[in-house]
């Protein structure tokens, strides 16, 4: 298969930082592995990146120009290899220095948790809304377009979202064919969120006793757990995020030059991926200037400044150039940000969308718990002067209920709160606290921001990810050093470890075991469209991409039969959100030769690419106005 000279590319790229001095100086166990995986991900980010905008240029984003390049980066990785001659210290990944009871504990994890999620990733097909909807379809445009120009569609978002995870996942598409290997990403973002926190205790003296904690909490939190096997975006933003503050700590360390290119590359593929990373990293961002300016240091402000310049606009000018071409302004979001940003900046929109983000995230599948919890907050609201319902505020103007979903797109953690609150009691008693101050009061800064310019939306859990592992990161982080017996601390670390089955095995989209009926109703509190009679290795993969969406599933059967195999042309009409992804495979198992799907109505931005399609395109509808489904074929 053609996708392994991906994939070999990317081990080899991850052989030659291991055996790199830049990466093997660093001590302790498992610390070159870890940074090593860190550097290749975010030169395979790079390389990807470069790949589709180059290629895009003349239309040669095709099968032949991405495997020969691919090719080519693993000629060029054994030639390196080659020449180096040198030795991988596997000294740093022995398990004789680890304790026998936290060797089986390590165990446990990858055996039941990691290498589950990693059997979903690859055999279970993406399934969730926003995947099916716009990230998917606008690979499949790229496609048959040969470039990632904007189109002509009626779901804007596939035009004006960021679209970096898209770039990688379209060379996955297209070297594989197929849409098997595509949820990987997220999970090597698991892979990689796990070693970026684990390496930054490791840099703060935290021993490995206290970064298995750290995991166990992360793997305990169930938005982590949802989002590392389907192709949204959350956790890959999450990942930049934490190697961009990984290596800010690096660069603050030496004002190393290698580490500032580093954390300028991870910064602006974040953004790239999505734009809320400015507002995560924008602490961060304050506080190197202000290191950089207390150096007193021509040559490296020079440096910082010019090589931030030069790697922000590589990365992140074509998007913004395309989008005012397409839209007359860099973001495009007067087309679709108007329904996400708030209707005004003030005081009582931030305490309101603060609190319903809170109440979302604490929420619990316990009616009354939840009732009682929506009282106080309609109480607080009417304090500050407006409803919990105010139109200025709530996306697309929906009335806010708390409630619990535990899925990719809205699950939260009461535990997880009461953890962060728990740290700050203890944080509370110690004499030296003040970098821990300026850590957490720049993450309350940043939600506090957030909530001023963002409506809230009931998939705000899934947006905030980034967030809630920062504010875990320094939880953890407090709970190690203040807990003193050993015994206690091994304990919590197998409880939570054990939570995160629940998470692992009974995630309502990709279920592995068949819950109990009062698991059913209890954790899950689920759409009934999600059926939990079957397992998802139980299903077809034809069936585990409908789990939300059954009804679909038995019109777009025989919506095909319609359209004669011999006709390759198809005018697609689709609303908001429909989940237009599902028409490309379908298309592909009717048709059995090339085919194009275009659409051709009047749009308020100017494509790049134009589909208007001559008279013997067939036109198809896909309407999903109130859930209501409706498929419609014509001939026009």
């Amino acid at each position: 298969m053609a996708v392994l000279i991906f994939f070999i590319s990317a081990f080899l790229i991850f052989i030659a930082y291991l055996v790199n001095p830049s990466t093997t100086k660093f001590t302790g166990p498992f610390s070159s592995i870890r940074l090593a995986f860190i550097k290749a991900f975010l030169s395979i980010s790079l390389i990807s990146y470069l790949l589709v905008e180059v290629f895009s240029f003349n239309n040669q984003l095709s099968f032949t120009s991405i495997s020969i390049s691919w090719g080519i980066v693993a000629l060029g990785m054994c030639i390196f290899l080659w020449k180096n001659n040198s030795n991988i210290h596997f000294s740093t990944v022995s398990f004789k220095t680890i304790e026998k009871k936290y060797q089986w504990l390590l165990i446990f994890g990858f055996v039941f948790v990691i290498l589950p999620l990693l059997l979903l990733s690859i055999f279970i097909p993406p399934n969730n809304w926003d995947s099916l909807a716009y990230h998917l379809p606008r690979i499949e445009h790229w496609v048959q377009n040969k470039n990632i120009y904007p189109y002509p569609t009626n779901l804007i978002r596939q035009i004006i979202t960021p679209p970096f995870s898209e770039y990688v996942l379209l060379q996955l598409r297209i070297l594989s064919g197929n849409d098997w290997f595509l949820n990987l990403l997220q999970y090597a973002s698991l892979i990689g969120v796990l070693f970026i926190t684990t390496q930054l205790f490791q840099f703060l003296k935290i021993n490995y006793k206290g970064q298995i904690l750290l995991c166990a909490v992360l793997l305990s939190l169930p938005m982590l757990i949802f989002q590392s096997t389907t192709t949204q975006t959350d956790l890959l933003s999450a990942f930049y995020l934490l190697a961009f503050i990984l290596f800010s700590y690096l660069f603050i360390q030496d004002n190393n030059k290698e580490s500032f290119i580093y954390l300028m590359i991870a910064l602006s593929i974040g953004i790239l991926t999505k734009y809320t990373i400015a507002i995560f990293a924008l602490p961060f961002i304050l506080y190197i200037i202000y290191h950089v300016l207390r150096q007193k240091n021509l040559s490296l402000l020079l440096f910082s400044a010019t090589s931030s310049v030069i790697i922000a606009s590589i990365i992140l000018a074509p998007f913004l150039y395309r989008n005012y071409l397409a839209f007359g302004s860099l973001t495009g979001n007067e087309y679709f940000g108007a329904s996400m940003s708030n209707a005004k900046i003030s005081l009582a929109y931030t305490i309101s969308n603060s609190i319903k983000n809170i109440a979302d995230f604490i929420s619990v599948p316990v009616n009354a718990f939840n009732h009682l919890m929506l009282l106080l907050i309609d109480k607080i609201h009417l304090l500050i002067g407006i409803t919990v319902n105010d139109k200025g505020a709530n996306w697309n103007e929906m009335n806010f209920i708390v409630n619990n979903h535990l899925n990719e797109d809205s699950a939260g953690s009461l535990l997880h709160f009461i953890i962060f609150i728990a740290s700050l009691f203890l944080f509370f008693r110690w004499k030296d606290k003040k970098w821990i101050v300026l850590y957490i009061g720049g993450l309350l800064l940043t939600f506090f921001i957030y909530s001023s310019i963002f409506r809230y939306s009931p998939w705000n859990n899934r947006l905030f990810l980034p967030l809630t592992l920062l504010f875990m990161l320094v939880s953890s982080f407090i709970l190690v050093k203040s807990i003193k017996r050993e015994s206690l601390l091994f304990s919590i670390s197998v409880a939570l470890l054990l939570l995160s089955l629940f998470p692992v095995y009974m995630n309502r989209a990709k279920p592995i075991v068949i819950d109990p009926f009062y698991l059913k109703r209890v954790l899950s509190h689920s759409p009934k469209a999600a059926d939990g009679s079957k397992t998802v290795f139980q299903k077809t993969r034809e069936e585990n991409y409908f789990v939300w969406t059954p009804f679909l599933q038995k019109q777009l059967d025989t919506l095909f039969e319609k359209i004669p195999p011999s006709n390759n042309k198809i005018n697609l009409s689709t609303e908001f959100d429909s989940h237009e992804y599902m028409i490309w495979l379908y298309a592909q198992k009717h048709f059995n030769h090339p085919f194009y799907i275009g659409t051709a109505q009047g749009f308020k931005y100017k494509p790049s690419i134009q589909n208007n399609p001559p008279a013997t395109f067939y036109n198809l509808s896909l309407i999903d106005s109130s859930m209501h489904w409706k498929s419609i074929v014509y001939n026009k």
